[in-house]
C-alpha cells in the first residue's frame, strides 16, 4: 500500500511539474533578439514568444532585466516598449522595440 502512494505522489508530481513547466510566463524565459506577440490588451498584456518571422510577432526583446520591476531601466531609445512581470519564478522587465 505504501508503495502505491509513492508512486501515486511520484506520478502526481511529475504531472504538477510538467504542468507548470508548460505553464511558465515567456517573459521570464525568452532573450533578447527574440519576438513577442500581446495575447491580451495594452492595459492587460499577455505575451508569447513567436517566431520573428512570423505575422504575429509584433515586438523585439532588446533588453531583458532578470530579478526587477525596475522599467526605468529601460534607457535603449530604439526600445521605448517596457514591460514589467511578476509572479511565477521572478520579476523580469522587458524593452522591446515594434517589429515593423
Amino acid at each position: 500500500m505504501l508503495v502505491a502512494v509513492i508512486i501515486a505522489l511520484v506520478k502526481f508530481g511529475g504531472v504538477f511539474g510538467i504542468t507548470w513547466f508548460m505553464s511558465r510566463d515567456d517573459a521570464e524565459t525568452t532573450s533578447v533578439g527574440a519576438c513577442m506577440h500581446n495575447n491580451g490588451t495594452n492595459s492587460k498584456p499577455d505575451l508569447e514568444e513567436v517566431d520573428c518571422s512570423s505575422s504575429e510577432a509584433q515586438y523585439k526583446v532588446v533588453q531583458k532585466h532578470d530579478f526587477t520591476s525596475d522599467i526605468n531601466k529601460c534607457t535603449d531609445p530604439s526600445a521605448p516598449i517596457a514591460y514589467w512581470q511578476t509572479g511565477g519564478g521572478h520579476d523580469v522587465v522587458l524593452c522591446m522595440s515594434e517589429v515593423k
